[in-house]
């Protein structure tokens, strides 16, 4: 039965997106226009370089308040848990690091002392080329690992930090701060008659939207050891994601007092307020199910080349592209936390629809 629900479900996406695909194309060959118009804004004070500044220290921010909290509270078991995996992972990276620097020299070294022994071992060389032949496992997301590892009490920590934090904390650093800060340089460029602003600025916007795109995408790329940490506690995971949308809050404020914008300049406008859901839930509609097959494709692909790492920067990269779009012509935050909310919760229900089957 749950694995009808899965198939349905993913039809229904697909037919949502094929319907969704065919109005936009036909609104846009009837009017001759892009459907999504152009809104008039006013320019952000902040620039690029502030704009990056504050996106640095917003993750400065949330590591030193985490290792703050690791120090105080190292008492608790599940603190301590966390200190030891975290500790683990460091020295797994040190060591990594140190493989890679005396690799080439430890191996001209093992094939001479080889060569002049006169030792071949058959049984060695099978076992390594069956090593070698064998497919990486596919990486999986640690909010998903965690889902799987950690039992139901882990599944409302999941939906938190992937459908409500995530959404609302890297669309404000991505969107709001990084794309209209690099409006607001290209637009002083322009002043400056400079030949990359007159390239970069109007109404396409298509270097700003993917510049940003390539920075949120590579920011998504994960280690070997992150792929290999084991699954850390539900209260650590629900403290993370309660610092970092407090930050954003604190972020949201300092853009609101501290720049002395309005509440409209920060793209939050109550007179579009159901224009906007509507047009996020549109616009996922067409970008979830290309998104989908884009990662599984990646996912293939990084396997069939044994990369043993996450393909996440490639699907990633063209979701920002669709949110920086979507934001460059509204210049409303809204519509984009609405996508990416229903992008990471319709993941989050396939997960769950997964798990449910594999236990059946």
């Amino acid at each position: 039965m749950i694995i009808y629900i899965a198939e349905f479900s993913i039809l229904g996406l697909m037919l949502l997106c094929v319907a969704a695909c065919t109005g936009f194309c036909v609104q846009w060959l009837r009017t001759g226009r892009f459907p999504l118009r152009w809104y008039d804004r006013r320019l952000a004070p902040w620039g690029v370089g502030q704009a990056v500044l504050l996106i640095l220290a917003s993750f400065l921010l949330l590591n030193g308040l985490l290792s703050v909290f690791c120090y105080v509270a190292r008492d608790v078991s599940w603190v301590s848990v966390v200190r030891g995996e975290l500790r683990e992972t460091r020295d797994t990276i040190e060591t990594d690091s140190h493989t890679v620097a005396v690799g080439s020299d430890s191996t001209a070294t093992a094939a001479a002392d080889t060569e002049s022994a006169g030792i071949h071992s058959t049984q060695t060389a099978d076992s390594e080329m069956e090593l070698s032949d064998s497919p990486p496992k596919p990486s999986i997301h640690p909010v998903l690992r965690a889902m799987r590892e950690g039992g139901p009490i882990m599944w409302p920590v999941a939906f938190f930090l992937a459908v409500i934090v995530a959404p609302f904390s890297e669309e404000l650093l991505f969107r709001l701060l990084l794309i209209a800060g690099l409006e607001t340089s290209a637009w002083r460029w322009n002043l400056q008659k400079s030949r990359i602003a007159r390239c970069v600025y109007g109404r396409n916007g298509a270097l700003i939207v993917l510049s940003s795109a390539l920075l949120f995408g590579l920011l998504h790329f994960r280690s070997a050891a992150i792929d290999q940490m084991r699954t850390l506690p539900w209260q650590w995971l629900l403290l993370t994601g309660v610092f970092q949308f407090g930050i954003s809050l604190l972020l949201l404020a300092l853009l609101r007092w501290g720049y002395r914008v309005s509440w409209t300049d920060l793209g939050f406008n109550r007179r579009y307020l159901t224009y906007d859901i509507w047009l996020g839930v549109v616009a996922a509609a067409m970008v979830i199910v290309p998104v989908f097959m884009i990662q599984m494709v990646s996912m293939y692909g990084f396997q069939w080349l044994g990369i043993e790492r996450a393909a996440d920067p490639i699907p990633i990269f063209f979701l920002a592209i669709a949110l920086g779009i979507l934001f460059f012509r509204t210049r409303r935050l809204l519509p984009c936390v609405v996508l990416h909310a229903c992008f990471n919760g319709v993941a989050f229900l396939l997960s769950l629809l997964q798990m449910a089957a594999q236990s059946a």
